[in-house]
């Protein structure tokens, strides 16, 4: 997979430690915005039930809910992220799922009460980004924990 990363502003609200390629990136609080300067970001794509992709661009470091909540994608969320409930499942390629460390005792445990869990399924909560999610797909599962059919899009708290 090609290696591509490029540098410039995002709008994640968390601490600038959470950029594992650069410790110290310089930081500028504007309204909502970060900018983290120096941090490497990369690209891949959610892709919903429906076929509906959206390509996102974030920092190393953030976390796969993160990275939905900041771009818009219907990821739920119900805990923040905490690892106590199973609603912001996804499903990743047996490549991604591969090169990340496995899920602790915690995330099992959770993920064994996600509806349309796969071999593949993590919490998006509990996963962060790094170089082996450059131009990857992450699927968002059919229903969630909470079952939202009906078109429902829960908003990040």
């Amino acid at each position: 997979m090609k290696d591509s990363a490029t540098r410039t502003e995002s709008r994640f609200d968390f601490d600038a430690a959470q950029c594992i390629s650069n410790p110290k990136p310089a930081i500028v609080r504007i309204s909502h915005w970060w900018s983290l300067e120096g941090c490497v970001r990369r690209s891949f794509a959610f892709v919903e039930d429906d076929g509906k992709e959206t390509a996102v661009q974030v920092p190393e470091g953030t976390t796969i809910l993160e990275a939905a909540h900041s771009n818009d994608v219907p990821l739920e969320g119900s805990c923040e992220g905490q690892c106590s409930c199973s609603t912001c499942h996804v499903i990743l390629s047996d490549e991604l799922y591969e090169a990340l460390p496995e899920p602790s005792v915690e995330e099992e445990d959770m993920l064994d009460l996600a509806a349309c869990l796969t071999d593949t399924s993590r919490l998006g909560c509990q996963i962060r980004v790094n170089k082996h999610f450059e131009g990857e797909k992450i699927k968002l599962p059919a229903i969630t924990r909470n079952f939202f059919v009906d078109g429902h899009k829960p908003s990040p708290h």
